[in-house]
């Protein structure tokens, strides 16, 4: 209203009375015709399971345009519409082509009239329908765009039949995305409607209130009026259409008498809702016959008028073009199309009432088509919030004159229009000590944010974070490549660099290098080079951690233990030294001696066995009786009877002990000599030398006493006749018996 407002201040007075005039007709045919019964608010379909469908309005809607001020009906009076506020957005130098045809893993076929719109119920873009080369119409395929990437989204339950230069948009009022129209299988037109809610399709065909078929008409919402304009197509027999038709939910309603003056007759146009300005903008088409147009229309207030396009002129007649609203730019977009001299490869941009030529400041350019799949990226819902896209998408097309002629060449690629999105990546510090962590930041700027970062750092790791900070374990020179990737799929590369300089030099010793469990073993460390002084961190193998020069620690467990000291320098340089430590089970001993009494002279058996410990192991026995054995399991004999202590030990090279306890009974063996003691050599050879001796002590004493006797004898008569006795006389001589058995006698005394 304010840029209407602006517009009639330069009118002259006869032409401020004029409209003024039409602005009063307008307002009192208005009024007659809200005196009509009015109309409540239209149920929303309602899927028919037994049919497939939906059930439709038993009857054709009632009108059902909202009343519109005198200022929106002044400017659908047929007269030259005036830009609505100028637009606003990045310099044309930053928007740029991208070809993501590349980076797609899954693709569609190439495809030329194909139907594509924002889903902002989803936040995703939806495409149905188009011909392939070798059929046209394709299988009906629903496809999705979300992610930079697409993926089939046909399901098993009810679709759209298959077709071609179907008309689709959003419907932001009834929150789904509406579909009719296009040429279906064996070439007929048809003129049947759809819905995209929930996932899936729903039919809402109302045959006894549809426009009459045709296809390549101009669809999109009215968001100033709340509901879908359908404009023009070819009828069934090829015929351009030009008349105006309106969608809610109660249906379709003709609207070609309220219209005003109308475009003329044509399909193919560009048909997009310019938020911006505040109007349905339209451009071109094909007027069959006559060729392609490059008039400039708007629709507001369910009234049609041409605009006045401010200088420099329009771009070319075409028919089939891409024409999407930018809504970061808030202008309107404009690729290719069909000419008057074949398919187009330029790029447009529109905002109040002025057309730009863009071609040669975007960058790489499609190739020139017509009949790609083009985008509405604007969606207001009723409580007034705005969706958008960031960025334009454009799919397929032809470089064949004829749009629906069997075999038409179609394309497969796909391309994003959107500002250039840029990558930056950095690394401080650029040098840097092996283990020294670098720290990378990345950022990307331009494309369709949020952005998916990704780094490869040239050491075979890569990362997902934005910024992160990666230490290098060997020296060198590493390029590290960022890669951001926008919400449109456009990807961007930034490289940096880092060079990495030895770390301190590390050295490890564990003494012993190999023991039991539960025996302490004394880690050390030492370190040169890089940057001093140094920090010791130890990772023992067995989830411990310590740190310092010097290390005690014991495992708790058997096993081989892989562990490692690092070194950190004053500037966290970082070198690092790897050991093995090798745990042995605790030692253990199971031994046995002989139970019961043990018979003297006879082979005992004692075994013992070891389990466990550090080699070399050492076994000793001490049977109690002065003798030993280092044998774990041997045998032994006692030459007398009596009580031994007996122990066996065992001890291993990491300084673990163990021993046991027994006691022996030896008896003498049943029936021997000796008082039943078995005697060994030693003592019976003693034994035999002590009786020897006895004996010759024997001799010796009788020969004395013998000796003694005869003297004794020989004194006797001397003395005897001294004393006045007889002389004493053996009465036995000496061999006599008697004499022998008196010396018998002696000598066992």
């Amino acid at each position: 209203m304010r840029a209407a407002a602006r517009r009639t201040t330069h009118l002259g007075p006869h032409r401020r009375t004029a409209i003024a005039s039409a602005i009063l007709v307008s307002y009192l045919l208005l009024l007659s015709a809200a005196q009509a019964p009015g109309v409540g608010p239209a149920p929303r379909p309602v899927h028919s399971e037994a049919t497939g469908g939906s059930t439709p309005p038993a009857a054709p809607p009632p009108a059902l345009w909202p009343s519109t001020g005198s200022a929106q009906l002044a400017r659908g009076s047929g007269a030259p519409a005036a830009p609505i506020g100028l637009s606003t957005g990045p310099q044309a130098s930053t928007l740029t082509w991208s070809n993501l045809t590349g980076v797609q893993r899954l693709s569609p076929p190439p495809l030329r009239g194909a139907s594509l719109t924002y889903n902002p119920t989803s936040q995703d873009l939806l495409m149905f329908g188009g011909c392939e080369p070798s059929a046209c119409p394709a299988p009906a395929t629903t496809e999705i765009y979300s992610g930079g990437q697409w993926s089939n989204a046909s399901i098993a339950g009810t679709q759209p039949p298959a077709r071609s230069y179907a008309s689709m948009t959003y419907d932001s009022r009834d929150g789904y995305v509406l579909l009719y129209g296009g040429i279906g299988s064996g070439g007929r037109v048809l003129n049947d409607t759809w819905a995209f809610v929930g996932g899936g399709w729903v039919n809402l065909t109302n045959p006894g209130s549809a426009p009459p078929a045709r296809w390549g008409a101009a669809l999109s919402f009215d968001h100033a009026g709340g509901f879908t304009v359908l404009f023009g197509g070819a009828s069934a027999g090829g015929a351009p259409l030009n008349d105006t038709w309106g969608y809610t939910q109660a249906g379709w309603q003709n609207n070609t008498s309220r219209a005003g003056s109308a475009p003329t007759a044509r399909w193919g146009a560009g048909f997009v809702w310019d938020e911006a300005d505040g109007y349905a903008l339209l451009f071109g088409g094909s007027s069959g016959a006559a060729g392609p147009l490059n008039d400039t229309w708007e629709y507001v207030g369910a009234h049609w008028a041409k605009v006045a396009v401010l200088s420099p002129a329009s771009p070319p007649a075409r028919s089939g073009p891409f024409l999407s609203y930018f809504g970061i730019t808030s202008t309107a977009v404009l690729f290719g199309g069909n000419g008057t001299r074949g398919p187009l490869s330029d790029t447009w941009r529109y905002g109040a009432a002025r057309w730009t030529n863009l071609t040669g400041q975007t960058g790489a350019t499609p190739s020139g088509r017509f009949a790609a799949a083009a985008m509405e990226s604007t969606s207001t819902w009723p409580s007034g919030t705005l969706s958008r896209t960031g960025f334009l998408l454009m799919f397929g097309g032809t470089s064949s004159g004829c749009p629906t002629c069997p075999g038409g060449g179609g394309v497969s690629d796909t391309w994003v229009f959107e500002p250039k999105l840029l990558a930056m990546a950095s690394v401080l510090p650029s040098v840097v000590e092996v283990g020294q962590p670098a720290s990378f930041a990345g950022s990307g700027s331009g494309g369709t944010p949020p952005y998916i970062y990704r780094w490869t750092l040239g050491d075979n790791s890569s990362t997902s974070l934005q910024n992160l900070a990666h230490p290098y374990s060997a020296t060198g020179g590493y390029t590290a490549t960022l890669v951001v990737t926008d919400a449109a799929g456009v990807p961007a590369n930034a490289t940096t660099s880092v060079t990495v300089l030895p770390g301190p030099s590390v050295g490890v010793s564990i003494t012993p290098r190999a023991t039991d469990v539960g025996r302490t073993s004394q880690f050390n460390a030492s370190a040169s080079g890089g940057t001093p002084p140094y920090g010791f961190a130890w990772a023992l193998g067995d989830a411990s951690t310590a740190s310092g020069t010097s290390v005690a620690h014991a495992f708790a467990a058997p096993g081989t233990y892989s562990g490692n000291v690092t070194a950190t320098d004053s500037v966290r340089g970082v070198g690092w030294a790897t050991f093995v430590a090798t745990v042995n089970p605790r030692l253990s001993l199971v031994a046995s001696a002989p139970g019961g009494d043990v018979v003297s002279g006879a082979a005992s058996t004692f075994s013992s066995t070891v389990a466990g410990g550090t080699p070399p192991i050492v076994v000793r026995w001490s049977f109690g009786d002065s003798s030993s054995s280092a044998v774990a399991s041997t045998t032994h004999v006692y030459n007398r009877s009596g009580s031994y202590p007996v122990t066996v030990s065992v001890s291993d090279a990491a300084g673990e002990s163990s021993s046991q306890n027994f006691t022996v009974i030896v008896v003498a063996a049943p029936g021997g000599s000796h008082g039943g003691f078995v005697l060994t050599t030693t003592e019976l050879e003693w034994l035999v030398g002590a009786a020897v001796a006895l004996g010759v002590a024997a001799v010796g004493l009788f020969a004395w006493r013998r000796r003694r006797a005869h003297r004794s004898d020989a004194a006797a008569p001397i003395a005897g006749a001294a004393a006045g006795q007889e002389p004493w006389e053996n009465p036995r001589p000496s061999d006599s018996r008697d004499s022998r058995e008196a010396r018998r006698r002696l000598i066992r005394r």
